[in-house]
């Protein structure tokens, strides 16, 4: 459950002793608060996960039982280790989002990043757990059955950086889109240069010209030459000094890379 393994030898095993002899016949039970001793219990774990077991801890009343359960508690009190407490620390965090994502709804970027993290660490204890198997039957089993999403982890780290973005190779759809964005942005900027040196707009730009808004590409013209280019104006500065304007030459190539941008959008969308 999460417990630290010297606290569970200095209190809590001495507790449950305390009440081994009522809790050997379930009629004795009753007689029992239980229910405390699983909330002394919870108190000493590290995860909500750990909480919740102990809470929901119920006894056992047979010889094999008991040993089964005494001889998984010995192996998890051998094994400590720091990546074990990486793992504890980020489980919660993992639950989350894996409820999240099994409810049906899309993760951003950064949530699915959690679980590539949380998969680093996994294998670091896997490792870990695979140094113990010989010695611990029982405990390689028990982890191998609480972590079998393993395939969705692996294709979450292909697929999201370490700073929680998608990766632009993430698909052949999302490789083929960021070509084609970053071929539209050169087109472009290229046209701006072209039309800035045909139409003499050098004294007429507030400042350099590689200007977007909304996503569109501008030209940031002082407001007194304004009615000298031909476009869409898009806004004006809030000292009424400049106004961006889009020329009529590059609103075909903006329109193209608003859809690419779009398409990017859905193809990001696919792959969460």
């Amino acid at each position: 459950t999460g417990c630290n393994p010297h606290v569970v030898n200095t209190h809590i095993i001495p507790l449950v002793m305390t009440f081994i002899d009522a809790l050997i016949e379930k009629r004795n039970l009753d007689s029992v608060d239980w229910a405390h001793i699983c909330q002394i219990l919870s108190q000493y774990c590290q995860t909500q996960g750990g909480v919740q077991k102990a809470l929901a801890l119920r006894p056992v009343f047979t010889s094999e039982a008991v040993a089964q359960q005494v001889e998984l508690t010995a192996a998890f009190q051998d094994m400590g280790h720091p990546a074990l407490d990486v793992a504890l620390g980020a489980s919660d965090a993992v639950s989350k989002v894996l409820s999240y994502l099994e409810s049906g709804r899309v993760g951003d970027p950064k949530q699915l990043h959690t679980l590539g993290h949380f998969l680093d660490v996994r294998e670091q204890v896997g490792r870990l757990m695979a140094a113990y198997e010989r010695q611990h039957p029982v405990l390689s089993s028990q982890f191998s059955q609480k972590y079998d999403r393993m395939a969705l982890l692996r294709a979450i780290q292909d697929r999201i950086s370490p700073h929680g973005e998608i990766y632009d190779d993430a698909s052949p759809e999302l490789r083929f889109l960021t070509k084609q964005e970053d071929q539209d942005r050169k087109a472009v900027q290229k046209r701006l240069d072209e039309l800035v040196k045909k139409y003499g707009y050098q004294q007429m730009l507030m400042e350099d010209y590689v200007t977007l808004r909304d996503g569109r590409y501008v030209l940031p013209i002082k407001i007194e030459f304004h009615n000298q280019v031909k476009g869409v104006v898009h806004d004006v500065s809030n000292s009424r000094r400049t106004a961006f304007i889009e020329p009529f030459e590059i609103v075909k190539i903006n329109n193209h890379l608003m859809q690419v941008l779009e398409s990017k959008r859905e193809a990001c969308y696919k792959i969460l």
